[in-house]
């Protein structure tokens, strides 16, 4: 772009001895009679007189330093010498027009005629004298003896698909391919429709058609065959629900399902039933309903909601269970347990004991398990503790040292004894023993054992005094709990 420009000129006239105010396009002020600039836009004058009074006008700026924006463009020449058209688009209006070519071609004008090919100058001038340059190419049109042939060219293949494909022309099933030389008749209408020719397998015809600017129709077919092997699908199938053996069964209402059929993009009719599939237990099964439903090339489809009924709550026992603090003499039978169930009408309720190791003072617990169990394996369980401790059970001493109780017997040999004696404890039930030997004091000699025991297997154990000057001494053994005593004598 090239440009010639100068300044503009703005005179405040008849002011006299009043004020002058300029307020330019950029905000700033300005006080002087003249002013020149290059800045477009709105110039505001303020005068203000010597007694007050103000007057205000305004000037615009305008800019035509800019260029043309341009789009140009040339026809070919024809085959018989036919001249190209050069012309030019633009939103702006030029001041000037210049075209030169090739050979001394010039013009002036808007639109010009080329006869010789080569490239074609073309300068915009505004009135401020700015230019704006363009180039365009002329050529001979090369294409003088085209055959436009048919309307189209090809047609897509037959295919074979399955009927949920999408065997559209804008997928698989494919267009066809259409005439497109420039210099023939324009084709301005497309377009195809389908017909069926049979069922299973369907077999679609589908003719294509196109149309020319210059009346010229044609049509091609395609065959498209449909494998129906796709089962009919169902809707509103509702998920499966899981409900409680207690429940209201009879209010759930049973859903509309219908069936639909792919190929056809038809509703089909179904079939409903139900069935009550059993369990692992009276209060555990599943309500099945079926939908079924056959197309008309013999695809059957099903779909199934499941009500799925459980029984996950446990009995409820109907006793009184306490833990009781009893003497071994008195221990009562288990109590008699009913229980009850929401589904289950006759629940099994069962006792189990066990009965634990004596402790230090001779008490043991015993352990009851009352457990109330329906027909579907939930269980209830409560725990009843009783705590026994017996009465010292009688010892029975022969006078030479041998002892014998209920639950344990005790001999020493020899007795008396020189140098050491040997005693020979047999427990009569399992658990915890200790042996000790004490002198006539009380004061403890010696732990001949301290530990587990089982019943009829003797213990031997061996008492070697420190005291050579002999004298009588006590053994005492506690087995369970329950304390016997029994007499040794030492004579060296």
């Amino acid at each position: 772009m090239t440009c010639n420009t100068s300044p503009v000129t703005l005179t405040a006239n008849g002011v006299g001895n009043g004020t002058i105010l300029w307020t330019l396009p950029n905000g700033s002020t300005d006080d002087i009679a003249v002013i020149q600039t290059f800045i477009p836009g709105v110039y505001e004058l303020t005068v203000t007189g010597t007694n007050g009074c103000m007057a205000s006008t305004s000037a615009e700026v305008i800019d035509n330093t800019g260029t043309i924006d341009a789009e140009v463009s040339a026809t070919l020449i024809g085959c018989n010498g036919e001249p190209a058209l050069l012309s030019f688009t633009t939103d702006g209006q030029p001041f000037n027009i210049q075209w030169t070519g090739p050979n001394g071609f010039s013009a002036g004008t808007a639109e010009a005629y080329a006869t010789e090919p080569g490239t074609y100058n073309l300068v915009l001038f505004t009135q401020a004298n700015c230019t704006s340059e363009f180039t365009v190419e002329v050529s001979v049109d090369t294409d003088c003896a085209t055959d436009c042939g048919p309307l189209i060219i090809s047609c897509p293949v037959n295919i074979t698909v399955q009927c949920a494909d999408d065997f559209s022309p804008f997928s698989m099933g494919g267009f066809p391919e259409f005439r497109k030389e420039k210099k023939c008749p324009e084709i301005i209408d497309v377009g195809w429709n389908d017909v069926i020719l049979s069922n299973c397998p369907y077999v679609i015809r589908r003719t294509f058609w196109a149309e020319a600017e210059d009346g010229a129709y044609e049509t091609c077919v395609q065959y498209i065959t449909l494998i129906d092997e796709v089962a009919p699908i169902f809707l509103e199938v509702p998920a499966d629900i899981t409900m409680a053996c207690d429940a209201d069964l009879d209010a759930i209402v049973t859903p509309k399902v219908w069936a639909y059929d792919e190929c056809s993009k038809k509703d089909l009719v179904s079939t409903h039933s139900v069935a009550v599939i059993p369990g692992n237990c009276a209060g555990s099964y599943t309500i099945a309903h079926t939908w079924t439903a056959t197309d008309q090339c013999g695809n059957t489809g099903t779909a199934t909601w499941n009500i799925e009924v459980i029984d996950n709550v446990a009995p409820v026992l109907q006793c009184k269970i306490e833990d009781l603090e009893l003497n071994c003499q008195k221990i009562p039978a288990p109590v008699a347990c009913t229980a009850t169930d929401n589904c289950d009408a006759d629940v099994d309720v069962t006792v189990e004991e066990s009965k634990g190791e004596y402790d230090k003072d001779g008490k043991y617990v015993i352990t009851r398990t009352y457990t109330a169990t329906d027909d579907c394996g939930n269980t209830t369980t409560v725990i009843q503790l009783i705590t026994v401790g017996c009465d010292p059970e009688p010892v029975i001493d022969n006078g030479n040292g041998n002892v014998f109780s209920t639950n344990l017997s005790a001999q020493v040999w020899p007795n008396p004894f020189r140098t050491n004696g040997t005693l020979i404890v047999t427990p009569k039930e399992n658990g915890r023993a200790s042996v000790d030997i004490l002198d006539m004091n009380g004061r403890n000699v010696a732990n001949l054992f301290t530990g587990t025991v089982s019943a009829d297997q003797p213990l031997r154990l061996e008492f070697q005094p420190t005291n050579s000057e002999g004298g009588l001494y006590i053994y005492r053994i506690i087995l369970n709990g329950q304390e016997v005593h029994g007499k040794l004598m030492h004579q060296p």
